[in-house]
């Protein structure tokens, strides 16, 4: 099943750093409007949080203009890099967190009594990812004397807090300030 895109506005524009990206249903190009940028600069463009593409060019070819026949710039966003220093970006959704999403078809499932922490993820028998979130939740809801933090599946909150997640009895289970739940399938019981 194939996920919808995201649809941007037809013509964006944006000038930062030196580096103006336009947009338009055409392509892209990109102007150097600082002239002490000179060495090779790196264009990425993104679709739905991956990057489909990389070109390079140097700031005297500017204005660069490109376009691929397979590709809807209403569909991407742009970023302009110079090195590892990005110049300038448009409606890029990079993923912040690629571990906790699944990298593709999963050829293991976790073994029973493996808990996270100090386990980065536990995968279920369905292939699904497991994790805890990176912001710690506030101190009522969490078991005490514990830290606690959003309880992630492929990525996305469930919508519980909990101190640690694992894999019992071939169930995945929570550890929340209510006591010990268990994954029904569609919530936590």
């Amino acid at each position: 099943m194939n996920a919808a895109s995201t649809t941007f506005k037809k013509n964006r524009q944006l000038e930062t750093s030196g580096v103006k990206i336009t947009i338009t249903p055409d392509g892209f190009q990109i102007d150097v409007t600082d002239p002490m940028i000179v060495v090779p600069l790196t264009v990425e463009i993104y679709r739905d949080g991956k990057k489909i593409g990389v070109r390079e060019f140097g700031a005297r070819e500017t204005p660069f203009k490109f376009s691929h026949p397979k590709v809807d710039p209403s569909s991407c966003g742009v970023r302009v890099l110079n090195g590892p220093i990005c110049l300038c970006m448009v409606d890029v959704e990079e993923d912040p967190y690629p571990f906790m999403r699944p990298q593709g078809e999963q050829q293991h499932v976790t073994e029973n009594y493996v808990s996270v922490p100090p386990a980065l993820t536990i995968t279920d028998e369905y292939g699904a990812v497991w994790t805890l979130g990176m912001k710690v939740a506030p101190k009522h809801k969490a078991p005490d004397g514990e830290f606690a933090f959003a309880v992630l599946r492929n990525g996305i909150n469930t919508g519980e807090i909990a101190s640690r997640i694992e894999r019992r009895s071939g169930k995945v289970k929570i550890f929340t300030a209510e006591g010990w739940k268990t994954w029904t399938g569609a919530n936590f019981f």
